[in-house]
This record gives C-alpha cells, sequence and structure tokens, in this order.
C-alpha cells in the first residue's frame, strides 16, 4: 500500500453517499489491501462520553461474528482499552501481541479466531476524531505497520472526505 492507494480510496468514498456506508467502504477496502482479516469502526456516542461500536467488515463474517457480537456490547471511556487510548491520544496504537497485555479487553475471543494483534487508528478533521478504526491481525509484520502509519497520515485528508458525507 502506498499513498497513491489512499488517495484512490479517499476518491472512491464520495460515492457511497453517505458517512457511514464511506467508512466501511473505508474498512472493506483497508483489510482488503492489506490483507487484514477484521475491521471494526468505532464511534463516539451523543453524548461524545464513550466510543460504541458501529461495525465492522470481514471477508468472513460468519467467522467473526462472536468477535463482532462481543465488541458490539462494549463501550470505551477515554483513556480505556485499546479503544479509549486511542481516542484519548489522537494516535495509532498498536498492541502487537494479546498475550500479556492487561491493555486489551477482548483478547480471549479474539485470540480464539487466530488473531494475536490489533492497531487502531484514528480517523480525524480538524484534530477531532470522527472514527476510531481498529484492525485485528495474526503476527503484524513491517509492511503492516508501515500501511497503518500511511493510513493514519492520511486521516486528516480522509477525514475532511467523510466530513464531507455527512
Amino acid at each position: 500500500m502506498n499513498n497513491q492507494d489512499i488517495e484512490s480510496v479517499s476518491s472512491q468514498l464520495n460515492l457511497w453517499g453517505n458517512f457511514n456506508s464511506g467508512i466501511l467502504y473505508l474498512v472493506k477496502s483497508m483489510c482488503t489491501m492489506n490483507n487484514w482479516p477484521y475491521g471494526e469502526i468505532w464511534q463516539g456516542d451523543k453524548n461524545d462520553e464513550y466510543m460504541v461500536w458501529t461495525g465492522f467488515w470481514s471477508k468472513k463474517e460468519n467467522y467473526f461474528e462472536k468477535l463482532s457480537k462481543f465488541s458490539s456490547l462494549h463501550k470505551f471511556a477515554k483513556g480505556v482499552g485499546l479503544i479509549g487510548r486511542t481516542w484519548e491520544q489522537k494516535k495509532l496504537i498498536w498492541i502487537e501481541e494479546f498475550s500479556g497485555s492487561n491493555d486489551f479487553l477482548r483478547s480471549e475471543i479474539a485470540s480464539i479466531r487466530n488473531l494475536d494483534a490489533a492497531v487502531c487508528i484514528p480517523i480525524m478533521h480538524e484534530q477531532k476524531i470522527l472514527c476510531l478504526l481498529c484492525f485485528f491481525l495474526k503476527k503484524p509484520t513491517d509492511e503492516d505497520r508501515k500501511n497503518a502509519e500511511i493510513l493514519f497520515t492520511s486521516s486528516e485528508v480522509i477525514g475532511k472526505v467523510l466530513v464531507g458525507l455527512s
């Protein structure tokens, strides 16, 4: 993945008509381009007190159904868990290995699905977080780290497009 790939995906977001469809397309595109098995979308609740799960994408939807249902039951305050820390710090955060991490509350169910790591990436507009994208994978590679960083550095551009869909 490179910056041109992100530009291409960003230009396609306009075709989706609304924010929710656009962000789901973004998650699907990132999973597909990077061969990441599962991606979640988290957004602030109506009072911006908690991040709540608002959707997911995976090529293996049925395989990850329990993980997505389990995630949908949670909400995170700023600073709590991977989601809350990413929200608070406004930066990309990795958990390279679930085992041994007290900071990932869903590690057991993710491990059952052969997922060992996660990266959470804020999508922002004018320094405000619009949503968080959380991707799960087996063993992160240098290429995964590079691609996550490319997505993060492009988050303001993506955020601007998404705000236009609102």
